[in-house]
């Protein structure tokens, strides 16, 4: 039977191999995962009809839409000055907010899904300690221009 300090050392070791392995497969391009905000859309600025994703305290709205390239990015507002950051789910950049602490909002531009449900992972300092991460389900409802041809 091997012993508890043998076990320990396994453990450690396996634990090792596995962060490098980690480590080394983040660095491949095209392995992680990242946010494809791609879109059919011409170029040009939009407006969103609707915005699906607000909370009973805090407010989601989309002050316009840009699509440069077939990417979509919007400026996003958050009705709360404690939203200092924010991540997409499916990507690890992180968007730093402009506070608005007279507005008491929150804005940043961020890639985006049209008429397509993603996921925004806001950091708060509202809830008092340390900050809490708070996850926005949004849809951005914009009417496609090749709808009316």
């Amino acid at each position: 039977m091997k012993s508890k300090k043998s076990i320990m050392s396994s453990m450690t070791r396996i634990t090792a191999i596995v962060l490098m392995l980690v480590m080394v497969l983040a660095a491949v391009p095209g392995f992680a995962a990242t946010f494809d905000n791609s879109t059919t859309f011409p170029d040009g600025t939009y407006t969103a009809n609707s915005v699906d994703g607000s909370t009973e305290r805090v407010t989601v709205s989309c002050l316009g839409i840009t699509v440069s390239n077939g990417k979509a990015t919007a400026q996003m507002q958050f009705g709360s000055k404690s939203i200092t950051q924010v991540t997409i789910e499916e990507d690890d950049t992180v968007y730093d907010t402009v506070i608005d602490t007279q507005e008491k909002t929150a804005t940043v531009t961020i890639p985006v899904k049209l008429n397509e449900q993603f996921t925004v992972n806001a950091t708060t300092t509202a809830m008092g300690g340390d900050p809490k991460i708070v996850h926005y389900n949004i849809t951005l409802h914009v009417t496609d221009p090749s709808a009316s041809e």
